[in-house]
């Protein structure tokens, strides 16, 4: 039996947060919404946002090529200050996945606010953000992760 080959995006299934049916439920919303979006590349516009919130050393930190590690999660607040202004996750968005996960908003919010970093992070395992189809293959290894 052939090995399946390893994919630079292999850590987005080994990542120990995603492990609550709710935190996949969550990457699973975020990686659809980013792969809705007709843009060239809507994971450049998101970290566009994040620097316009004020997240520009967050947003440097999870680009930084070499690091193994999960960054850290955002502060409470991180995805409500993105929200005020982005059209990527938008308040509309926010409140449509809270409705559609029966979780308050403002939870929503807290448990992307530690997840994106980690996914962001997978998703630009070399440092740059990637092409738009090898961010196709990374947000697709997202939404796909196994719901146990």
């Amino acid at each position: 039996m052939i090995a399946p080959r390893s994919s630079v995006f292999d850590p987005a299934d080994r990542d120990p947060r995603g492990d609550d049916p709710l935190d996949r439920r969550l990457l699973a919303e975020f990686a659809s919404r980013l792969a809705a979006l007709q843009d060239a590349n809507p994971l450049d516009r998101l970290l566009n946002d994040f620097r316009t919130a004020g997240f520009d050393a967050d947003v440097r930190a999870w680009l930084a090529p070499g690091q193994s590690s999960t960054p850290p999660p955002l502060p409470v607040d991180a995805i409500d200050r993105v929200a005020a202004h982005s059209t990527v996750l938008d308040r509309a968005w926010l409140d449509d996945v809270a409705a559609r996960t029966g979780v308050e908003a403002a939870q929503v919010a807290q448990r992307l606010g530690a997840l994106l970093p980690g996914a962001i992070k997978s998703l630009t395992p070399r440092g740059a953000v990637p092409s738009a189809r090898a961010l196709a293959i990374g947000l697709d290894t997202l939404q796909r992760r196994p719901l146990r």
